[in-house]
């Protein structure tokens, strides 16, 4: 049929086939339907080949005897055995063949080290060794996804760099040696990249690393989403927020530079940032040379902006940096806002750290730029010297009535006692009814008591996460059939306690986390119980009986809560 011979007709039949049902079998249909002709040859092998997990089925184009299948048993589990695909000889030219021809048509390719038999570091050394030397493994490749593990594969990420990628997505912890080979690489080898990603840091802290050669970033012309979490020179800096189609920006400044960044943005002609969406930033320590840097961020669609420190900062600097974002014409706009401020001392801060110390807290003092940003959906204040207390926190979410996210994260609270309680959270459920994730320390050792119904003006929370971190606990009962109180029936949120091990307080985290278990096991059965209670008319059933902690939380005026 005519139909048939139209080469994007072909291409939407093979993508239903490839998308219908399992994808082992829609393998098959697809193979099936490329071998029916040849006119369906070429678009089905297009389709086959297109995204590929892996080197292991182009290597198997190889005569059979030029691979084999290794077992090795696993260095770290016992009785694991894993297998490797291994070269058995030094290929011939005419054994590539069938491997260009095929690995032409790969687009998107993904590296996975779940993926059974796998392709080892020694493999990839040999076809490093034997590949012909004008021979890209995969030269039409447009999009790399990388999430190996293994270190000792990490260097063999540049034999994937090809002339027409436009995507690198790095989703795994390199060393740095080996983040930056690829980082100074990619402006020579992939000309046309648009999207260039790291998602995890460097092992090393960003400041102990060498700021990244410009010349490699500058040589970027197309990009439009950066997330870069080493640190790059200021001229690679301004070519990045002179780029016309830059949407997202996630950048580390040099030590060096941090002093006179904003003295050269200020001479650039051009608009900076013109149509960044998602902009982070990350300096060594703010100061009052970076505080007018918001004012040069000329895009109208700001959204989302991230902001860290690896020293800590004094309140009233960071109070300027923030009171500089507010006056941004897109701060009402604002839906995301990140505030990762962490000290240069990693260890443990005690109570009186920030009472030493009244310059370094932030307080609502500090943060009441943040109450102009009204649509706001996501918040995170990550910070040692974090100091809220319940009206500061209903002063913010009254502030903030579309929060879906609220994250205050003041990192090894164990041996200071949380100003915010329990009863903040009747407030803060009524100004954010939408809110979904919670994290938040507070000091859940006194319950206050709740009438049966729910106070006016409060509906059903649609939480589905809360994190507690190191929050003091002491009657889990009481704890369970107060936040029972906020759930819908059948529908309670997921509790995660702090995951740090070790430490000064090794105890008193692991006394907490078990009782926030008890917690999570019980918040389910008061939910139910509560929703039998509430409906009388439904009886409650032969046998049953409220649990003594629920006499406490229903029929009884509740305590002191901030309105």
């Amino acid at each position: 049929h005519r139909c048939l011979q139209v080469t994007e007709i072909l291409w939407n039949i093979f993508e239903h086939a490839l998308h219908y049902r399992h994808p082992t079998w829609c393998h098959v249909c697809v193979l099936s339907l490329a071998l029916t002709c040849r006119a369906f040859h070429q678009v089905g092998i297009g389709i086959l080949w297109r995204e590929q997990h892996g080197l292991v089925p182009l290597i198997k184009c190889m005569p059979d005897d030029a691979w084999q299948v290794v077992e090795r048993e696993h260095p770290e589990l016992d009785d694991v055995v894993e297998t490797f695909l291994d070269i058995a000889r030094p290929p011939l030219p005419q054994d590539w063949e069938r491997f260009e021809a095929n690995a032409k048509h790969v687009k998107v390719f993904i590296w996975d080290d779940g993926i059974m038999p796998r392709v080892n570091a020694e493999t990839l050394r040999k076809l490093s060794l034997y590949r012909p030397r004008t021979l890209f493994l995969l030269p039409d490749l447009r999009a790399l996804y990388w999430r190996e593990r293994r270190r000792d594969v990490h260097e063999y990420v540049n034999l994937f760099l090809a002339p027409k990628l436009t995507v690198v997505h790095i989703g795994t912890f390199l060393s740095h040696d080996d983040t930056l080979a690829i980082a100074s690489s990619l402006g020579d080898r992939c000309p046309l990249l648009k999207a260039l990603i790291f998602t995890e840091s460097p092992e090393k802290d960003v400041n102990d690393l060498p700021p990244v050669q410009s010349r490699s970033i500058c040589a970027l012309q197309y990009v439009h989403d950066v997330y870069l979490p080493f640190p790059i020179l200021v001229d690679a800096i301004i070519h990045l927020a002179t780029r016309p189609a830059l949407a997202t920006a996630h950048i580390v400044t040099s030590t060096e530079d941090e002093d006179e960044l904003c003295a050269r943005l200020s001479t650039i002609g051009a608009p900076l940032f013109p149509v960044v969406r998602s902009l982070g930033l990350r300096f060594s320590i703010l100061g009052s040379s970076t505080v007018p840097f918001f004012s040069f961020v000329k895009s109208p669609n700001l959204e989302s902006v991230g902001l860290a420190s690896t020293e800590h900062p004094s309140a009233s600097i960071l109070r300027k940096h923030l009171k500089e974002l507010s006056q941004h014409p897109c701060a009402p706009k604002l839906t995301s806002l990140q505030l990762h401020l962490t000290p240069l001392s990693q260890g443990s801060p005690e109570p009186s750290d920030t009472e030493d110390d009244p310059d370094g807290r932030i307080d609502l003092h500090v943060l009441t730029p943040l109450l102009s940003m009204r649509s706001l959906q996501f918040l995170n204040i990550t910070s040692f010297n974090l100091d809220l207390d319940n009206a500061a926190l209903v002063t913010l979410s009254s502030a903030m009535p579309a929060l879906r996210t609220l994250e205050l994260t003041r990192m090894h609270f164990v041996g200071a006692v949380p100003r915010i309680t329990l009863a903040v959270l009747v407030p803060l459920f009524r100004n954010c009814p939408r809110l979904s994730t919670l994290r938040l320390a507070l000091d859940a050792r006194l319950t206050p008591l709740l009438p049966p119904a729910l106070p006016a003006g409060l509906n059903r929370t649609q939480l589905m996460l809360f994190s507690v971190e190191d929050s003091p606990i002491r009657e889990t009962d009481a704890v369970a059939a107060f936040l029972s109180m906020f759930c819908q029936a059948g529908i309670t949120p997921y509790i995660v306690c702090g995951m740090q091990e070790g430490g000064e307080h090794a105890v008193e985290r692991a006394a907490y986390r078990e009782l926030w278990g008890k917690v999570q096991v019980l918040l389910p059965l008061f939910v139910r119980v509560r929703g039998q209670a509430l409906r009388p008319e439904a009886g409650m059933g032969a046998g049953s009986q409220i649990p003594r902690a629920m006499h406490s939380a229903i029929g009884r005026p509740y305590g002191d809560v901030p309105s």
